[in-house]
């Protein structure tokens, strides 16, 4: 065994990172997976495997779950094609990292409309985030079409009406929503 990803002691793996040993020589994957015990056990139902000539890679897709410590215990029977084990113990342990903060306002595609005469309300979705800074800024017909061409790039232009921050609450990992009453949450920073 050359490597494994992740590595021993890693504690930032990819959330839905599978389990990957490096070896020196190609080797039989059928002895592979006889030979590796994982913590918390494997589900045979997640559990997908493959072989990368190649590399000699054998890759192990498990279903890692974010924020989860990991234990791998790889025996010494794996063999190669002759026959022949490694004759090598290896345990790797590792955590997986959270799941990237994410905010999603749930309006109708893009953008959406609201009546200045009606409560102004919004739906906002989260995950790992404790706090939305919020901006409302007026745009004209101009400013409107530069957001449509570039949208996950663009920032407003000139100065906003109202800036202010709610803070949200969530579970880690789990997605949350929090309605937002644009009208009265928060405060003017």
């Amino acid at each position: 065994i050359l490597r494994t990803e992740p590595y021993d002691g890693q504690q930032d793996a990819w959330p839905y990172t599978a389990f990957t040993i490096y070896f020196n020589a190609p080797i039989n994957p059928d002895t592979v997976m006889p030979n590796l015990e994982m913590t918390p056990p494997l589900s045979p139902s997640q559990v997908y495997t493959y072989f990368n000539t190649w590399d000699n890679s054998f890759v192990l897709n498990f279903g890692a779950q974010p924020s989860t410590d990991y234990e791998v215990r790889i025996g010494p029977g794996i063999a190669d094609p002759y026959g022949n084990t490694i004759g090598q113990d290896l345990t790797v342990r590792f955590r997986t990292a959270p799941l990237d903060p994410w905010v999603d306002l749930r309006v109708p595609g893009q953008l959406g409309t609201l009546d200045a005469h009606q409560p102004a309300r919004v739906l906002a979705g989260v995950l790992n985030t404790a706090r939305l800074d919020l901006g409302l800024y007026r745009l004209d017909l101009g400013e409107f079409f530069r957001a449509q061409r570039d949208w996950w790039e663009y920032s407003p232009t000139g100065r906003p009406i109202r800036e202010w921050r709610v803070p949200v609450e969530a579970p880690l990992n789990k997605t949350q929503y929090a309605l937002l009453d644009l009208a009265a949450d928060g405060g003017t920073l």
